[in-house]
């Protein structure tokens, strides 16, 4: 005991309590003795100051010791209690024992005294640090289980032998898996049946070896509700003193999401990637496309109607169109088309629409629109979304080969950090959603995670292209949106399309105006297309109309045909992707030595140098491939007519070929 003995003496003879004190003094002893003789002083020592024993008569004049053992017992049941007296006989000091006295030591025997006294402060020292050890113990525990009921992660020990069983499972079993921790406890199996049948064998070895790996396991659990969850489980081993498992210590964490957030960015970088490679090819086939489609309108001027070969260019032209819509959706799936974004109300849009979309679906499909009344606006074409909305009401039929019920819906969302940001849009902000839903055959996992791939179908042969969805994705995506579909075998399915809001509007765009018949010019144009084919090509049509051409097949031969030509250069034709620099970058290394020259782009796809997210930058014109001879023309004439001004009042130009 560390410091001096505090004793409380109670002794009303003097010479008594002096032999006492000397005794244990002689044992060297540090002892702090306060001696009482009376009642009243017992309780008022007692109440007032804490003592490490109490030393007590068992005969005084007006109190006792076994009333004063009462009283202790009472007021300081932990403080050890002697006996010193003449008087006490072996009857009444065993009662005195029953009744909570540590021990009695006769006064002609005192040197009993310091033994006795030893003893009590060794018990009591090892009886405090029990008590220090076992409320260390319950606070530890008290701690562990606060920040087990509270973790977000599952924590269990779950017992191998003599017979398996859960010792503890944590409250975030209910919310993990819909089981309470008491049907844990009561279904010893549970730990097992959890586990998806798929990604059972690992935990079933787990169980049986009691060897566990050094890392996480990731499995799919079955809750209760029926759903299922990904969640990743570490365990330790629990041994006893013989060095055999014999429990399990589990964390088990819900990844779910995690996975839900990895699977997205695969999916995002993998449709990324074929997005560059859909491009890649829309660009190289609307080049053979423009050639095939300019000689068969050359070819078609040249043969008679009546002719039999006329039958077969028409044909090739029907079939041209055909490879050029291809090309159109190829493109709308990359996000390199181009697109003139205005202020849209989606209400109006649908509105205008459910005449069409009516005559669409059939007679045997319910169809509904809901609107939300107060409407926010986005920024869109507004015919890439026409498309979006047609594409997705039309797959909604297909999928009701029965009938059912078709709902378009339309909904303000503003959106904030968790959930609804990660469903709707990389940022915080207001969006917009357009929702289509049906009642159909929906979908599974394998169909969802391939739905807007290029090429990829459910239908039978013959029945669909697989670019349907891959288009809406593409347009979606372009126009700064995002697109999820929510489906499941036998349930219908719902695709939700959240667009940017934007306050202000904007002035419409109006589109440049094909005049039917153009006459010839005598113009020089610069010419600059790398594709030899239709290089040839886009010459003769020019110089059959009456054009001076200077063809070149680079940006650097262009410069040098430039300088070297010495009159007036009215236009500039360029392809915009070309090897070395590209048609805009050539556009302004001629302005510095040409400022009044005129630019008119051709190109397949767009590219970040001449649009903004798919808009044309303003006063650019660009002519997408594939074109006939005739949209070329017409497209030539209509830059070299136009006049500042006109060219002010329509900042975004694209002419269709």
């Amino acid at each position: 005991m560390e410091g001096s003995l505090r004793i409380l003496h109670l002794e009303d003879d003097r010479n008594d309590a002096e032999l006492v004190r000397k005794a244990l003094s002689s044992a060297r002893m540090s002892c702090d003795i306060r001696c009482v003789d009376t009642r009243e002083d017992f309780v008022r020592a007692i109440e007032a100051s804490p003592f490490d024993l109490i030393l007590s008569d068992y005969t005084l004049p007006q109190f006792d010791g076994r009333s004063a053992l009462g009283i202790a017992r009472e007021k300081s049941p932990d403080v050890p209690f002697i006996f010193v007296s003449g008087t006490l006989g072996e009857d009444a000091a065993v009662e005195c024992l029953v009744e909570g006295a540590t021990d009695y030591v006769l006064k002609h025997r005192l040197e009993r005294l310091v033994t006795a006294v030893e003893r009590v402060v060794r018990e009591t020292d090892q009886r405090r640090e029990r008590q220090r050890a076992e409320d260390a113990l319950r606070d530890s525990e008290a701690r562990f289980r606060r920040l087990a009921e509270n973790a977000p992660d599952l924590i269990y020990r779950y017992r191998l032998h003599p017979a398996r069983g859960f010792e503890y499972v944590s409250p975030a079993a209910e919310r993990m898996t819909g089981y309470t921790p008491e049907e844990h406890y009561s279904q010893p199996d549970l730990v097992l049946n959890l586990v998806h049948p798929d990604d059972r064998p690992v935990i079933e070895k787990i169980l049986e070896t009691g060897e566990v790996p050094v890392g996480p396991v990731t499995v799919r659990w079955s809750c209760k509700d029926g759903s299922t969850v990904w969640v990743e489980e570490r365990h330790t081993v629990v041994r006893d003193g013989s060095g055999a498992v014999v429990a399990l210590d589990g964390i088990v964490r819900d990844v779910t999401e995690r996975r839900q957030l990895e699977e997205q960015l695969r999916h995002s970088q993998k449709m990324e990637a074929v997005g560059r490679l859909a491009g890649g090819v829309a660009h190289d086939f609307n080049n053979l496309l423009t050639a095939i489609m300019g000689y068969n309108e050359l070819a078609l001027r040249s043969v008679a109607p009546h002719d039999p070969v006329y039958a077969d260019l028409l044909e090739v032209r029907k079939a041209s169109g055909r490879a050029a819509s291809l090309t159109r959706q190829l493109l709308a799936f990359s996000r390199r088309q181009v697109l003139q974004p205005r202020v849209l109300d989606l209400n109006a849009l649908v509105t205008d629409m459910e005449r069409l979309l009516r005559r669409l679906i059939g007679e045997d499909v319910r169809f509904t629109i809901s609107k939300d009344a107060d409407l926010w606006t986005v920024l869109a074409d507004d015919g890439q979304i026409e498309q979006v909305i047609l594409n997705l009401v039309v797959n909604s039929r297909d999928a009701m080969p029965h009938g059912g019920q078709i709902t378009v819906q339309t909904a303000n969302v503003p959106v904030g950090t968790g959930y609804r940001l990660r469903r709707v849009g990389e940022r915080e902000g207001d969006y917009v959603m357009l929702a289509v839903s049906d009642t159909g055959i929906g979908m599974d996992a394998n169909t969802k995670a391939h739905l807007f791939e290029p090429f990829f179908t459910t239908k039978e042969h013959g029945k669909g292209t697989g670019l349907g969805l891959s288009t809406v994705y593409g347009i979606v995506k372009q126009s700064g949106g995002s697109i999820w579909v929510d489906s499941a075998s036998g349930r219908g399915t719902t695709f939700r399309i959240y667009l940017p809001r934007v306050a202000a509007a904007s002035e419409p765009v109006v589109a440049v105006s094909v005049v039917p018949d153009v006459g010839r010019g005598t113009e020089a144009i610069l010419l600059v297309e790398d594709e030899e084919v239709l290089r040839e090509l886009a010459s003769r049509v020019l110089r059959e109309g009456g054009y001076t051409v200077l063809a070149a097949p680079t940006a650097r031969e262009a410069l040098q045909a430039a300088e070297r030509f010495e009159g007036r250069i009215e236009l500039l034709v360029t392809d915009v992707v070309m090897p070395g620099h590209s048609g805009p970058e050539l556009a302004k290394s001629l302005s510095s030595t040409r400022p009044d020259l005129k630019v008119l782009f051709m190109s397949g796809y767009t590219t970040e140098g001449m649009t903004r997210q798919g808009a044309l930058e303003q006063g650019i014109v660009l002519l997408q491939k594939p074109f006939s001879p005739s949209a070329l023309v017409r497209a030539v004439r209509d830059v070299l007519d136009a006049t500042a001004s006109a060219a002010s009042r329509q900042p975004l130009k694209k002419k269709g070929g």
